[in-house]
């Protein structure tokens, strides 16, 4: 009882050090447990982050390059926004559509990405699937579109 955190999800914030940092390490590790841990604390989930590039990107953006469906799922309840854009005009969907990954694709579809949304470079996803010859992902962002 009280307003403070667990005790579980003390240890993970300290650890890490805030909540925003646990929930990123937990995605970069594909840590569901631990993710589901930092998301029961107050966290924001659409804080821009860096990539291992050095752009900036959201958590989702992460999970959906990395084709952690199950993190995608998780971060879209905690209020994720699937229409936010990284540093190079990239949705979440188009990284799911380079690399490949058609569950994560519906899931984003599922939480309202918009399908036909074009990059800085002018792309949709579809067209990325296409460029990348990832015929997984081609065949997901048809179905939705």
């Amino acid at each position: 009882m009280g307003c403070g955190l667990s005790s579980e999800v003390a240890s993970a914030v300290a650890g890490a050090g805030n909540p925003e940092e646990a929930l990123e390490q937990a995605l970069r590790r594909g840590d569901t447990s631990a993710l589901e841990t930092a998301l029961s604390a107050p966290v924001n989930v659409n804080k821009t982050i860096k990539d291992e590039d050095g752009n900036d990107c959201t958590a989702l953006h992460i999970a959906a390059r990395m084709g952690h469906a199950r993190a995608v799922q998780m971060l879209l309840k905690a209020n994720a926004n699937p229409k936010v854009v990284d540093g190079q005009g990239k949705s979440p969907l188009h990284w799911a559509a380079m690399y490949d990954h058609p569950e994560v694709i519906s899931e984003l579809i599922k939480g309202g990405a918009e399908a036909d949304l074009a990059c800085n470079q002018g792309t949709t996803a579809l067209m990325i699937a296409i460029i990348k010859d990832n015929t997984d992902s081609i065949h997901a962002l048809i179905q939705v579109s």
